[in-house]
């Protein structure tokens, strides 16, 4: 079965990122990522799989997956009524390794290193979360961080949690796939400023062009191009949040070669304009101009 690197919408100034899904059924296919996932199921009954591990799930389903850790969902067919669940994704680094050394934290670190199997929690413990899962919904800068940790908090406390992935599963992505996957996102990474040519990310693999675009789409689900733009668009957000440069001079230096395209693409990746992304991200988090240059 293929798993697919899956891109979270996450710069180096966000430190998380929570959803709320409500769709017919869950598409997403087995898939990984660097970040941290607590998956909380609302509404739905079905299938969870989690490394080499295949349970049954129900409403109330509460789980936190480490990095890298293959995962998917598959709800029961037919439904009458929607998939509903609530999704936060952290970063690795979360909420930082010299804070997660204190004895205070102990806890908490220990729970995060089993989480690389994969964690269900207790039914009385997903119950005293789901509240505060919604309220993280709604919630601004510093009061959704400190949401966060508390419920890291809750759960590090769970006596009754149960580990899911086996102790000696090797996820397929942590060996030479993803490495290879890693090579090609270091080269997107060392260039998005400039020119980017495919046919020099497939040398680095060793495929031809043909090949390297079958393979990119089979892992990622995206073509080429679309994943570098999205690079290029986590950058720009970057700067137009750090930065007071105008919008021409942060499309030229996020590696975009005219603004109409700038702007097109930005808004795919964010729903808003650069200008309306500037103009909310200092409106919800009150950053006065000063602190701009």
């Amino acid at each position: 079965m293929y798993t697919y690197f899956e891109k979270i919408p996450l710069s180096e100034k966000i430190t998380f990122y929570a959803k709320s899904l409500n769709m017919p059924q869950f598409d997403a296919p087995r898939h990984f990522h660097p970040e941290y996932e607590l998956m909380c199921v609302i509404n739905s009954s079905g299938k969870r799989f989690v490394g080499d591990n295949m349970a049954q799930y129900e409403a109330g389903d509460l789980v936190l997956i480490g990095p890298d850790l293959p995962h998917y969902w598959h709800n029961d067919e037919p439904r009458k009524s929607n998939v509903e669940a609530i999704v936060v994704q952290f970063r690795n680094d979360f909420p930082g390794n010299s804070f997660l050394e204190k004895l205070e934290m102990q806890e908490l670190r220990r729970m995060l290193d089993r989480s690389q199997r994969g964690i269900y929690f207790s039914e009385n413990v997903a119950r005293k979360i789901i509240p505060m899962l919604e309220n993280i919904l709604i919630l601004k800068g510093f009061d959704r961080v400190m949401v966060l940790l508390s419920i890291l908090n809750q759960l590090s406390l769970d006596k009754e949690y149960e580990l899911l992935s086996s102790a000696g599963f090797v996820p397929e992505n942590n060996l030479y796939d993803c490495e290879k996957i890693n090579q090609i996102h270091q080269y997107i990474i060392k260039n998005y400023k400039d020119q980017i040519k495919i046919d020099e990310a497939a040398a680095i693999v060793n495929m031809t062009k043909s090949a390297f675009c079958h393979y990119f789409k089979k892992r990622t689900r995206k073509n080429f191009s679309r994943f570098v733009n999205e690079m290029r668009v986590g950058h720009a957000s970057k700067l137009l949040v750090e930065t007071n440069n105008s919008i021409s001079e942060i499309c030229f230096q996020s590696g975009f070669r005219n603004l109409s395209n700038f702007n097109r693409r930005f808004k795919e990746v964010n729903s808003l304009s650069p200008q309306e992304y500037r103009q909310q991200f200092r409106q919800e988090f009150i950053i006065p101009n000063k602190y701009f240059s």
